[in-house]
């Protein structure tokens, strides 16, 4: 167990320094832009296209591996500083592209994709914003949880106390089943906090992504990639499948948790 232990954090610092490697590199792209926007004679325009596939190649690369990081196993295996080390140059990398590419275009008259770009980077801090405050809140709920604990125990030692003078030990097992049954609650409780807990680097994450999100749908409508009817439509019907999906799966939810605390 130690030794698996052990390589699954090796393989999650592995991982780690990658997404880095592959994040500065995409910074570097962005540079080689910015020079051919301000037309530093460094990198030649003609190279322009290839280097804006490269970088949305390197930018989905960075997502990918930045999912792997921050939601699966792998996640327990890195300090916090790192996480949001990564999620943060992951954000300003992503952010910025888009800005250089909407500056290019601007210079051509088309100020729409920097309009996009800026909406995006508001839709990001509102966002970031908003979970941060939402984490910090939920963050609070641990200090009911320390109180629900100390009266677990304070109830423990009563038992064990009334159990030194009591003769009939049956009369105490309805009270020693209570006192389990709010042991294995507290237990509940901790995981539930634990799993959601406040977390920076997440919080990052899932801002960044609302905001691309917004980018790469605004994107679809710039380069007419269907026409405005087909995306009404697909997007009305795509909007209801979602609620329906999303309400049945958390009545499913709200019912396993409802079964197991009972």
């Amino acid at each position: 167990m130690s030794r698996l232990i052990r390589y699954t954090s090796g393989f999650a610092n592995f991982l780690a320094i990658l997404t880095i490697m592959v994040e500065v590199i995409s910074g570097a792209v962005i540079f080689m832009l910015y020079t051919i926007v301000q037309e530093i004679q460094f990198i030649l325009p003609t190279y322009w296209d290839l280097l804006v596939d490269v970088l949305a190649v390197l930018l989905i690369a960075a997502f990918l591996l930045t999912i792997a990081l921050l939601y699966t196993p792998l996640y327990e295996f890195l300090p916090y500083v790192t996480k949001v080390f990564i999620s943060s140059l992951l954000a300003i990398f992503a952010l910025l592209g888009p800005i250089i590419i909407g500056m290019n275009y601007s210079k051509l008259g088309d100020t729409v994709f920097l309009q996009y770009a800026f909406l995006s980077i508001v839709i990001f801090i509102a966002e970031a914003m908003i979970f941060y405050i939402i984490y910090a809140i939920r963050g609070r709920k641990l200090l009911f949880v320390t109180r629900h604990r100390k009266a677990l125990e304070e109830i423990s030692d009563g038992l064990r106390r009334i159990t030194r003078v009591v003769k009939e030990k049956k009369d105490l097992d309805l009270i020693v089943d209570a006192s389990n049954r709010a042991f294995k609650s507290w237990e509940l409780i901790v995981k539930h906090e634990l799993i959601e807990r406040w977390d920076l680097s997440r919080i990052i994450f899932q801002a960044l992504f609302i905001a691309m999100a917004f980018y790469v749908a605004a994107l679809a409508i710039i380069f007419n990639v269907a026409n405005y009817d087909t995306l009404i439509v697909s997007a009305t019907v795509a909007l209801f499948i979602f609620i329906i999906v999303l309400a049945l799966v958390d009545t499913v939810q709200s019912e396993r948790m409802r079964a197991i605390i009972k």
